[in-house]
């Protein structure tokens, strides 16, 4: 996210991980009570128009429905506020369920195992968001 950043662009992050995500060097909203896709989707709602970044990067569990939460964002769209999704998935979880494997890498804008190094998670997120 460095080379965003260095763009002049802001990036905000609205985490609602299984587990705690490393440090990425941008601000972090908390989604919690539930799922975005389903259970809390109105407080993300709140939180992308909240958001005051140039990105919302929204970081989702592997249970999150990929295919409604594709379906949320496209109608939550905010003039002038990108909102991208990044899909984690531990390795276990893609080897018993491969077809959710498949679909997160269709609908994610970004799809992670969840143990990537900080490191390596920013260099794959500034890829996708720089190109």
């Amino acid at each position: 996210m460095r080379l965003l950043q260095r763009s002049g662009r802001t990036v905000e992050v609205l985490d609602n991980a299984d587990r705690p995500l490393p440090d990425l060097g941008a601000p972090v909203v908390r989604l919690r009570g539930g799922c975005v896709c389903c259970g809390i989707a109105s407080e993300l709602l709140r939180a992308i128009r909240a958001a005051r970044a140039d990105v919302a990067l929204l970081v989702a569990p592997a249970a999150a429905d990929p295919e409604l939460l594709a379906t949320l964002l496209d109608g939550m769209r905010v003039a002038g506020r990108a909102v991208l999704s990044v899909a984690l998935l531990d390795a276990s979880t893609a080897l018993r369920l491969p077809h959710l494997d498949a679909k997160l890498r269709l609908h994610a804008d970004v799809a992670l195992p969840n143990d990537v190094p900080a490191a390596v998670w920013e260099r794959l997120i500034d890829a996708v968001l720089c190109v």
